[in-house]
């Protein structure tokens, strides 16, 4: 079973962002949904068996990474992004209002260093 890291918002804190994706040691995945490409620049080398798919936030300035993303995983299709260009706001329900999510088997997840997650317990659909 393919165990994917989901993360975002380190927003200049790469340990905790280091220890977030420690925190799965059988993990074959990053995704970081934003707001500290810089810090996962800095820890991503510390990881040499893991994929990484980085995706840039409002607040992240480089503008050579994009802000959303569409991955298959074990027969889903995932869609990523940080959420900032589709009414998520802080304290806000995500929408995943995707066209790949509205294509159906998709999943909708969010988390942060912090340890703050949301996501279904089917995988699928908008959090809760």
């Amino acid at each position: 079973m393919t165990r994917l890291v989901v993360v975002s918002d380190s927003h200049g804190n790469p340990a905790a962002l280091r220890r977030a994706i420690a925190s799965v040691p059988d993990a074959n995945a990053v995704f970081f949904l934003g707001d500290g490409i810089r810090d996962l620049l800095q820890v991503r080398e510390e990881f040499p068996g893991l994929r990484f798919y980085p995706v840039a936030g409002n607040c992240d300035f480089q503008r050579s990474y994009p802000t959303e993303g569409l991955v298959p995983f074990e027969g889903r299709l995932i869609f990523y992004t940080h959420g900032h260009l589709y009414g998520v706001a802080l304290g806000g329900r995500s929408s995943c209002s995707s066209p790949a999510r509205t294509a159906g088997r998709t999943s909708c997840c969010s988390a942060t260093p912090t340890g703050r997650s949301s996501c279904p317990a089917s995988g699928t659909g908008p959090p809760p």
